[in-house]
């Protein structure tokens, strides 16, 4: 598994609408082959500062797959206009294995 963890920071005052397009979104990702899980949380201390965790079952399902689908244009379509600045992606391997 690999857990994909991207930093997603909103401009201030966009919160709440970047909050309901995701809830719109989020099934681009969920639905896409080799997504396992997916989970966003926000900042207490930043609330302009989001975590999205992904998880899927080979880093060429997230890179290849989603990356290279029209599920990745749509996702982007639905959200991005909230986004301070591009968001931070990084992939992680979970070591509880």
């Amino acid at each position: 598994m690999i857990v994909t963890i991207a930093e997603i920071i909103i401009r201030p005052g966009d919160e709440n609408a970047f909050i309901a397009a995701y809830r719109e979104a989020r099934r681009h990702i969920a639905d896409s082959p080799g997504c396992r899980m997916l989970r966003l949380v926000r900042g207490i201390e930043q609330p302009n500062r989001f975590l999205l965790f992904s998880e899927w079952v080979s880093l060429e399902s997230h890179i290849e797959g989603f990356y290279g689908s029209d599920g990745f244009l749509s996702w982007r379509a639905g959200v991005c206009e909230y986004f301070a600045e591009p968001p931070c992606v990084e992939h992680v391997v979970d070591l509880r294995d």
